[in-house]
């Protein structure tokens, strides 16, 4: 690699990490870890939640995509502002209400415990599974440029990510985030220039090819439930948008950021729309590298995975310096995600799993009732009762950073684990990550819209949901089934979320259609 690449790499790369360790110290309190304590500006918020979306899944999975198929999953793109203007209308001030950090803390007062845990678990393992997939496709251009072991390179970057995040938590994520959003524009754009510069027709001859060869195909119109049509791309896009901006954590979270309802409004309509031009960028790179090829088939590497071309193209094309500012946004693409993954989740597991146990076994840490009319005869005693409700507070307080922290390791250990399995996958990244992040969805936004719907209680959840994940089960293993009787997959992976969604919706209305009035409703 050109030294000069290898330091503007260095440089961006540890100098946003060390700005992110050096700003967590003034990360104080668990309020500041979890939500910032609610001081961040909305339109900043909203550049973070994009920089949290455009992860290295879709810098480089779309651009893959695009290079070895059609635009037909830039079909998801057009869902996210339609999820963005729902989120704002109706789940940013549902969340801004709850008196929890907790995106299921509503599920439990709603169906119950059970359903909290649920919810918390199945959003636990799609993290998991992202920061998996993250990691993996960070490695695969560090690997070709640095020759070095892609295994190490996992390891070593989710400790780098770790670094800022345990010390500084949301608080420094969200301004990290923002700060790498803006660079992953800037190298897209950058990266789309260079590459038509190096067409003997320029952007012309990338819509001519794209045309002529179909590229910006957004898919077929046809009805067939098992093949990735327009209609199972949308479909799929809307319910999996709705259940990001919806009922995922790492959302939720950051609409506490916000200093109030009109900013939060704002960071999600931001950063549900800042999507849709940056992935349209990615899709025209992947055109443009085809088209490249098409033109310079003698240029096309030998035996190299679609998920590596862009990386490969990068080294072999790029320009003295643009090439580690290239380098840097497919790196920053991928800690901004990590790093929101590993903070919410870690929120999750203190306040879900970590916090009740506490409660239970501390019930010396209870707060002291005052008095509720203070005079001469017990101004001493209310002044002890102050000092041991700030004891109590401190000491409550510290013990959610121990948590906060403690968890974040943990979670980074799995994440890196399963990112080392994750080399055995034979398909592209984006595509697994589809059908892992469908499968783990649970149904869990059909949990949330039964609650607030209708009027379906614990037992009728709970029928629902177990028909939920029936359906989730037969879509993962459908196709070994269907062929050992001889039949075709009767639906795409994709529909899994979709379809799970819709059973527990409708069958929890329908066992629900003979109860009272819901004697539940919302904070």
């Amino acid at each position: 690699m050109r030294i000069f690449d290898l330091a503007v790499f260095f440089v961006l790369t540890l100098g946003i990490v060390f700005w992110g360790w050096h700003t967590g110290r003034r990360t104080t309190s668990a309020a500041d870890y979890t939500h910032a304590s609610g001081r961040v500006p909305g339109v900043v918020v909203g550049l973070s939640i994009f920089a949290s979306y455009c992860s290295s899944i879709s810098y480089l999975g779309y651009v893959s995509a695009s290079y070895a198929g059609n635009w037909n999953q830039f079909v998801f793109t057009l869902t996210i502002p339609i999820a963005g203007f729902f989120a704002a209308r109706y789940f940013v001030p549902f969340y801004r209400r709850q008196n929890s950090i907790s995106a299921y803390s509503y599920l439990q007062f709603r169906f119950g415990r059970w359903a909290r845990v649920y919810a918390s678990l199945c959003y636990l393992f799609t993290q998991i599974c992202r920061m998996a997939t993250i990691l993996y496709l960070l490695a695969l251009p560090l690997k070709i440029v640095f020759d070095a072991d892609l295994s190490l390179i996992i390891i070593l970057t989710g400790i780098a990510t770790l670094g800022f995040t345990h010390r500084g938590g949301m608080r420094t994520v969200i301004w990290i985030e923002a700060l790498q959003g803006l660079i992953l524009i800037a190298g897209a754009f950058i990266c789309l220039f260079v590459i038509n510069n190096s067409l003997p027709g320029g952007f012309s001859q990338v819509i001519r090819t794209g045309w002529e060869t179909g590229k910006f195909s957004l898919g077929s119109f046809g009805f067939s439930p098992a093949e990735s049509t327009f209609w199972v791309c949308l479909l799929y896009g809307i319910f999996t948008n709705l259940n990001n901006f919806g009922v995922d954590q790492g959302y939720t979270q950051r609409y506490h950021a916000a200093p109030n309802l009109h900013e939060a409004r704002v960071s999600a309509i931001f950063g549900s729309f800042l999507p849709l031009p940056v992935n349209l960028l990615l899709f025209l790179i992947g055109t443009a590298i085809y088209t490249y090829y098409y033109c310079f088939p003698f240029a096309m590497p030998e035996q190299l995975g679609d998920d590596s071309i862009f990386p490969h193209f990068l080294y072999s094309h790029m320009p003295t310096g643009l090439f580690g500012l290239m380098l840097t946004c497919i790196f920053c693409a991928g800690m901004s995600t990590i790093a929101t993954s590993i903070t919410s989740s870690a929120t999750l597991v203190m306040e879900d799993f970590l916090l009740p146990r506490k409660r239970r076994k501390r019930q010396d840490l209870q707060f002291k009732q005052d008095f509720d009319h203070i005079n001469s005869a017990n101004l001493e005693e209310h002044y002890a009762i102050l000092r041991h409700n700030e004891m109590v507070a401190r000491v409550i307080d510290r013990d959610k950073i121990r948590m906060l922290r403690g968890s974040s390791v943990v979670i980074t250990v799995l994440g890196v684990l399963m990112a080392l399995a994750f080399q055995l996958f034979e398909s592209r990244a984006l595509d697994a990550w589809w059908r892992l992040a469908s499968l783990f969805s649970g149904g869990v936004l059909g949990l949330f819209l039964l609650g607030m719907s209708t009027r379906a209680q614990r037992p009728q959840a709970i029928i629902a949901t177990v028909a939920g994940v029936l359906t989730l089960v037969f879509i993962a293993f459908q196709t070994p089934l269907l062929d050992w009787l001889g039949l075709s997959p009767i639906f795409h992976n994709n529909l899994a979320i979709v379809l799970s969604t819709t059973v527990i919706l409708l069958a929890g209305w329908l066992l629900s259609l003979r109860l009272g009035p819901s004697k539940h409703k919302g904070r």
